[in-house]
Parts: structure tokens; sequence; C-alpha cells
């Protein structure tokens, strides 16, 4: 009876918001288990009606609802950070076009030692990727494999940078292998 009058009352709350108090009210409600569903089509018209939602509230929504209507509103904003994209494709959201655009990302970025985007796609990837990432893994391991083992080959003769981008470049590529072995392993069962 009690989280049904909380439910009802986040209800009325989230539809008479105003801008300042809409993100607070939506963050509350995702905390709650029960029917986020019903909450969709509240969270669409203020969206329609101009009200910005905070990225992170929307995937968490996303992944919890599933609901392709309202992805397709907020797809826009939501693919400009690609932060946030993560976590939806992480949450395993139904569209399969964020799996090939990690895959065209990981792949431009590829070559960036410096960059922590590249190494939490590699393991998302790793994680929940399709068999469809194997030929961007298979072309990033043949890509890179050279300055990996020129790297290797030639690690003690580098400079403290050229070091340390050395040794990002081949944990790189080992999440590269870890990833094509574990996506066969549970393609396999």
């Amino acid at each position: 009876m009690e989280n049904l009058r909380k439910f009802n009352a986040l209800k009325i709350r989230i539809q008479n918001s105003d801008c300042n108090e809409f993100n607070e009210v939506l963050e509350e409600i995702l905390t709650c288990q029960d029917d986020l569903e019903s909450f969709v089509p509240i969270v669409s018209e203020k969206i329609i009606a101009g009200q910005y939602v905070n990225d992170d509230y929307l995937v968490r929504l996303l992944i919890k609802t599933k609901d392709l209507v309202l992805y397709q509103k907020v797809k826009p904003q939501l693919w400009k950070n690609p932060w946030r994209l993560l976590e939806l494709y992480k949450g395993r959201f139904p569209d399969e076009n964020i799996e090939t655009k990690f895959c065209n990302v990981l792949y431009e970025i590829k070559e960036k030692d410096d960059s922590c985007l590249r190494s939490c796609i590699a393991d998302v990837i790793r994680e929940i990727g399709s068999t469809k990432v194997f030929p961007t893994l298979d072309a990033i391991d043949f890509d890179l494999m050279p300055s990996k083992i020129t790297g290797e080959t030639f690690y003690d003769l580098l400079g403290p940078i050229e070091k340390l981008e050395a040794m990002s470049r081949i944990a790189f590529l080992q999440k590269i292998k870890v990833a094509i072995s574990e996506i066969k392993k549970r393609e396999v069962v």
C-alpha cells in the first residue's frame, strides 16, 4: 500500500514539475523498481515540451524500460555523449547500431594510447559484444601488431613517455585478444 502511494505521488510530482525540479523527481523515480514504463509517456511529453533531461537519467530509464519510442526522441542527444551511449550499450539496449557505432569509434581511436574511451569500449565489447565485432577486432589486431612488436623489442631503449605508450598499446591489444576469445566462448555455449 505504501509503495502504491509513493508511486502515485511521484507520478503527480513529475507531471507537475517545473524545469528546476524535473530531473530531481526523475532521479527519485529511477530508484523505484515497479512500473517505470508508466513514467515514460510523461517524460516523453516533457521532452516534447522542451524539458532538458539529464543524460544519465535517460540512459537509466531506457535500460530499465527498453522503450524504443522514447529512445528515438532522445537518440540525437545520447549519441553525442560516448560515455552515456557506452552505458546504454552495456545495459544491452536493443539497438544494434550502437555496437556498430562503437566498432567504428574503436577503430578510429585504436592508435590513441592515451584514450581511456578506447580501453572502456574494448572492455564492454569483451563483456557483451556479438560476433559482428570480429572484423573490427581482427583489423585492429592486424594494424597494431607491428607497433606492439616494435614496442616490446625496443622497450629498454624508449624514453619514459614512449614506454607508457608502448605499455598502453600492449595492454590494449591484449584486451582485443581477450575480447575475441570471450565472445567466441559465449557463442559456443
